[in-house]
């Protein structure tokens, strides 16, 4: 009679985990306007995220990479599974008065390369007091992703946001790179660097977008040597509110 019930007992605890799981809320990315909370879209319920800085991929922002996609979609294209350790990544990037800081340190030293740096995981409970403590506003100043592993991911997604939003612009300097303008965002992917990044509007700096990698994409009149004058801030810049 023991075994019995602590067989069922046991069964029950599986089926209720299995279907916390499966009541995690989906979010398609290309929904968000870029005006959002980053504790109005991750939940440490069902993501586990852990923050950072990276100067080379997102330079001047706190990243918030979340470990797991399985929830997400953009533009109805779902994320490559396996997710590791070829799948993509997902990183949401905040502005952080500290981190420019840090990096016109850097600037004014005439440091280069690359720097990295991680943090501790979000714990469970408030999302965005958690990135205030960090000296990050918690308004999302944009989203990226990156994967380079097999199939058409990159590709997948950008049909689908040209069959919602028609052609995307060329970038000049990229054989392949395209953006869209959509309302208080820009859309931006470049197959060659396996990117796809969201940004919004306000981290455009005299027609000027930082990309990371893929470098500085003209979206209108983008005037190289004024964004240059004004590092680190013509880099990334607090969001609208």
């Amino acid at each position: 009679m023991f075994r019995l019930r602590y067989l069922i007992t046991f069964l029950t605890l599986c089926t209720g985990l299995a279907a916390c799981k499966e009541d995690a809320p989906q979010l398609d990315l290309f929904s968000l306007d870029m005006t959002e909370n980053v504790g109005n879209i991750l939940d440490t319920t069902y993501d586990k995220v852990l923050p950072g800085i990276d100067t080379a991929i997102n330079p001047g922002s706190l990243n918030l990479r979340v470990a797991k996609m399985d929830r997400f979609q953009i533009a109805g294209v779902s994320f490559p599974l396996p997710q590791r350790p070829d799948g993509p990544s997902l990183r949401f990037l905040l502005y952080s008065d500290e981190v420019i800081a840090s990096l016109g340190a850097r600037i004014a030293e005439g440091v280069g390369g690359a720097s990295f740096q991680t943090f501790e995981h979000l714990e469970d409970g408030d999302i965005n007091a958690q990135v205030i403590a960090r000296g990050a506003d918690p308004q999302i100043i944009g989203l990226t992703v990156a994967y380079f592993g097999e199939g058409a991911f990159v590709a997948d997604v950008a049909a689908a946001v040209a069959e919602r939003l028609g052609p995307g612009a060329p970038i000049a300097h990229l054989d392949r790179g395209q953006f869209w303008k959509d309302g208080k965002r820009y859309i931006v992917i470049t197959p060659d660097y396996g990117s796809i990044r969201i940004l919004a509007a306000s981290q455009v700096y005299k027609g000027c977008l930082l990309l990371g990698p893929p470098g500085i994409a003209d979206v209108g009149g983008c005037d190289r040597e004024a964004f240059a004058a004004a590092l680190p801030t013509s880099i990334r810049s607090a969001p609208d509110q």
